[in-house]
């Protein structure tokens, strides 16, 4: 699936300031991950537009924060009976933006 976001609305480029607008809401997502044997409703789950070498936006929808390296964060796929089903890892240079899903 593909996103079009009108140039007013990029978000930010460096990683610096990735981390600074992203981590709030990574580390949240992190939280209700650790939390979600306890309280599997309470998980966050995260929709994260990865930009590809050739310029496209790739959205990645239904992942928790597993853990948040210096490198970029790693998230859990999660399927729709709220189970984990795998986890990747996204550099920041290729994180393009992230919204809450619920």
């Amino acid at each position: 699936m593909e996103k079009m976001i009108p140039a007013a609305e990029t978000p930010p480029k460096s990683t610096d300031n990735k981390k600074e607008i992203f981590l709030p809401v990574l580390e949240e997502s992190r939280r209700s991950f650790l939390d979600s044997r306890e309280n599997p409703n309470n998980l966050l789950e995260l929709t994260v537009f990865r930009k590809k070498p050739n310029g496209s936006i790739e959205t990645l929808e239904g992942l928790a924060v597993m853990e948040i390296h210096d490198n970029g964060p790693e998230f859990c796929l999660i399927n729709k009976e709220g189970n984990s089903t795998g986890s990747v890892a996204i550099p920041w240079e290729e994180i393009f933006d992230i919204e809450k899903e619920n």
